[in-house]
């Protein structure tokens, strides 16, 4: 007689967890191991939510003032400015297909991904540091902007 075949065995205490019909049988997960997971899911959505939403913010609020910092803090023509604005809008664009083909081709997604919050925080530091600062001189082309102290 094979163990299968033991009249009052439970299913799941056959050989090797196979039923009585030879299927594996399915362990069943405890509810609070569920609803720790789905807590978890929902803790995860709602963290990639709200870093969505504050980039949105920062991206928004730096091309919205970039035309008048451009025109009144550094001097340049609306052109020049709008020119700027438009650069940075494309560069903020094509960047992250760039940084996703470097990322799977060559260094991987960890590594690229402290690379990019680096120097996400170097960038954003350089923008507040400029924006606070009363006397910016910036050499490019050999123009040297002075602003007046307000």
């Amino acid at each position: 007689m094979a163990v299968v075949d033991l009249p009052g065995l439970p299913e799941e205490h056959c050989l090797h967890g196979l039923r009585k019909s030879g299927r594996p049988a399915r362990s069943k997960a405890p509810d609070n191991a569920k609803k720790a997971h789905s807590r978890k899911k929902l803790q995860v959505i709602v963290c990639v939510l709200l870093v969505e939403l504050c980039e949105r913010f920062t991206f928004f609020g730096i091309v919205c003032n970039m035309i008048l910092f451009c025109t009144v803090k550094l001097g340049y023509d609306n052109h020049q400015a709008a020119t700027v604005n438009l650069a940075f809008v494309g560069a903020s664009t094509f960047t992250p297909v760039l940084v996703g083909w470097f990322a799977e081709t060559y260094l991987g997604r960890t590594k690229v991904l402290y690379l990019c919050a680096l120097l996400h925080f170097f960038g954003k530091y350089h923008v507040l540091f400029l924006s606070m600062s009363r006397n910016v001189t910036i050499k490019i082309y050999e123009i040297h902007h002075k602003l007046p102290t307000a």
